[in-house]
């Protein structure tokens, strides 16, 4: 890992350390499932890769209604496709993934609040593979990851649910080794979650 890397990998946690401890910051953990697949030049009709995503997330509410996020998660992208020749592929890229975003707060009831977040992200590959029929084929040359995201959330109390549509911007694999090419393939993801959340008062808005 580069030392830009590095750097970047520490910048959610300098904004859990810099949140003061007050009704305006918030923490918690969150955990579900990522449903993604491929899009670009190079995308084939494949099925989706469904797998893990979780992690810590922290807000900061600067009004009423409108805060700040970031997030530090494991994310697992790829697809899966089955070939003329009967078998089936699985592109495995693993990230950790740092989003950062702007959450505008929608209030639904003095017990019920959602919100609409915007924002961006980067990823850096943990795991990047072809697996064929379970057999690990070959390993792949992944990029780091660059892309944006918007979602939607509810909550009551400390429990939310979210809903998030992420998109790569620029190409995942630098280099495919059977192929002996960079394939123009862009991550995109649809995860659902479920979290708790710590602190934050019990503001309808910035919880």
């Amino acid at each position: 890992m580069t030392t830009l890397s590095g750097r970047l990998l520490l910048l959610p946690l300098v904004f859990f350390l810099a949140l003061p401890a007050s009704a305006q910051a918030s923490f918690g953990a969150k955990a579900g499932l990522n449903t993604s697949f491929f899009s670009g030049d190079d995308a084939v009709d494949s099925d989706p890769r469904l797998g893990f995503v979780g992690g810590l997330t922290a807000r900061y509410a600067v009004s009423p209604s409108l805060a700040v996020q970031a997030e530090a998660l494991y994310s697992q992208k790829g697809d899966r496709f089955d070939n003329d020749l009967g078998f089936t592929e699985d592109t495995r890229l693993d990230y950790i993934e740092i989003p950062a975003m702007l959450r505008l707060g929608v209030p639904l009831s003095p017990l019920l609040d959602a919100g609409v977040v915007v924002g961006g992200y980067v990823g850096f590959p943990v795991r990047s593979e072809i697996v064929v029929d379970g057999t690990l084929e070959t390993e792949l040359d992944a990029a780091t990851d660059y892309g944006a995201l918007v979602g939607v959330d509810i909550g009551s109390g400390p429990v939310f649910l979210e809903g998030r549509y992420t998109v790569g911007l620029t190409d995942a694999i630098d280099f495919d080794p059977d192929l002996d090419v960079t394939p123009s393939l862009r991550n995109q993801v649809v995860s659902f979650t479920i979290g708790y959340r710590f602190g934050g008062g019990r503001s309808r808005y910035g919880r």
